[in-house]
């Protein structure tokens, strides 16, 4: 039988949002996604070779000979492989029970899903780099978990990858401790590592809130089956892992909205309107959206010139540079960017304050991270926006009642 429980790479949304157990599940297919597995291929190659007693310089060789055509070849030269561990294995599929708490072995270096070989209780789990699986008796079980994308992380022991390698591990080579870590790619090609020791307390307790995990998510399965119920959802900064993402009500809600009311679009919508919107609705959606920028574009600088020269009628205007922002509406995107801690001490009221917290963020996007923020909001300070309102009008603040879940 197939397991029906999300694998080890998709426990962060798992654990923290119910929805992907019965939302459609998909595939990234990004440029990025697959410049990822570039990534990963290299550090899986270079760490087989020498497992295989090769050189590092042969290794090395052997990976970039393989990934010569990648168009990240350039990239691929720079990353960093003289700190791979030996003494380890690479790509481990495994299998987790959250039943009995035991893990088995399913292969090394398995180019297949581990799905279909795993029980319905079994969480399928692959390890980029671990213990020897077919040792037993170290004390310390060791699990590195490669990062080389804009991964949300503030510390290894609250990645739920990581936890549950570090239990299958421990389990499976028959070890009291974990040292599990996140290794990150920065912008030169350098790993940065955030680790965490995970010990027999720590490894108890992991167990219990898979266990506990594995329950809900079956019984959210089975209500849906029975009667179409759907969970809660919740969104966060684990939902750029969601598999579910596309088809997410809790994302797709405003979108599902204007296309059901306002452009009556709703025969396009698959069945539930809040549930998913249909590739055709999609294809719609972003006709019109482009036909309504090229207007704004083209109608934008009238308005404003008529404004400014005062020929809206009854109506009082200012131009002048939008330098506040609402951070009901930046949170969101300082949460999903930076994290909660850091997204928090980021509000302020200038774009400085957002530039300034996101310095430093991995693979060069810091700035990407600040345009997107401040897109959101509005709150380019260089960028004039006509405020039109009716004379006799209280002026009005900033926030403009939008509900920054939408």
């Amino acid at each position: 039988m197939t397991s029906r429980l999300a694998s080890g790479s998709k426990l962060q949304p798992a654990l923290n949002c119910l929805g992907s157990a019965v939302l459609p599940n998909y595939r990234i297919t990004t440029p990025e996604a697959e410049h990822g597995r570039h990534r990963h291929r290299l550090m899986q190659v270079v760490g087989d070779g020498l497992d295989q007693g090769l050189s590092l310089e042969a290794a090395h060789g052997a990976a970039l000979a393989e990934l010569r055509e990648s168009p990240i070849y350039e990239e691929l030269l720079r990353i960093e492989v003289s700190t791979i561990p030996r003494g380890m294995r690479s790509e481990v599929a495994l299998a987790y029970d959250t039943v009995t708490g035991r893990a088995r072995l399913l292969g090394i270096g398995m180019e297949e899903s581990p799905r279909s070989l795993c029980s319905p209780t079994e969480i399928p789990i692959v390890v980029d780099r671990c213990t020897d699986p077919e040792t037993r008796g170290a004390e310390v079980a060791a699990v590195i978990d490669y990062k080389t994308g804009p991964a949300w992380i503030r510390s290894a022991a609250e990645l739920w990858q990581l936890r549950a390698g570090g239990v299958s591990v421990t389990s499976l080579v028959e070890a009291s401790q974990a040292l599990v870590a996140a290794w990150k790619l920065d912008d030169d090609g350098h790993w940065i590592p955030l680790r965490a020791e995970l010990d027999a307390l720590d490894l108890a307790a992991i167990e219990e809130d898979l266990r506990a995990w594995a329950e809900r998510w079956t019984r959210t399965q089975v209500d849906h089956e029975q009667d179409g119920r759907m969970p809660s959802l919740h969104r966060g900064p684990w939902c750029i892992y969601c598999p579910s993402r596309p088809a997410c009500p809790a994302h797709n809600q405003a979108l599902v909205a204007v296309a059901s009311e306002a452009w009556g679009l709703k025969s396009l919508l698959d069945g539930d309107a809040l549930a998913t919107l249909s590739p055709e609705a999609v294809t719609a959606l972003w006709d019109i959206t482009g036909k309504l920028a090229a207007l704004v574009d083209e109608l934008r600088p009238r308005l404003r010139e008529l404004i400014t020269q005062g020929h809206a009628s009854g109506l009082r205007s200012a131009l002048e540079p939008q330098k506040r922002f609402d951070a009901r509406l930046a949170l969101p995107v300082l949460q999903e960017t930076l994290g909660e801690d850091r997204a928090w001490e980021a509000l302020g009221t200038s774009k400085k304050a957002i530039q300034e917290a996101c310095k430093g963020q991995p693979r060069g996007r810091g700035w990407a991270f600040v345009e997107r923020a401040l897109d959101t909001v509005g709150a380019v300070e260089t960028r004039f926006v006509p405020r039109v309102r009716e004379c006799d009008s209280q002026e009005q603040g900033d926030d403009d009642g939008q509900d920054p879940a939408g």
